[in-house]
């Protein structure tokens, strides 16, 4: 998926969240997504899922529009 957007990988980094990093996967030979955030950081387990919640949505909005064009041409 991120071979398809590599060309838009600047732009969707810095549409998402703060702490987001576009780096090599520890795990395989790809990219990803990564975003780190302590428990310590927030108030209350309230405030951890409006974070995720709010979170989750950025991605969703910033990849949803990129993703249906690649999926329109093929790549």
């Amino acid at each position: 998926m991120f071979e398809a957007l590599k060309d838009h990988i600047p732009a969707i980094v810095a549409e998402l969240p703060a702490g987001v990093e576009f780096r090599p996967s520890t795990i395989r030979d790809h990219w990803t997504l990564v975003v780190n955030r302590r428990v310590s950081e927030f108030a209350s387990d309230d405030a951890v899922r409006a974070w995720v919640i709010q979170t989750l949505n950025a991605f969703a909005n910033v990849l949803r529009s990129r993703l249906a064009l690649v999926a329109r041409n093929g790549s």
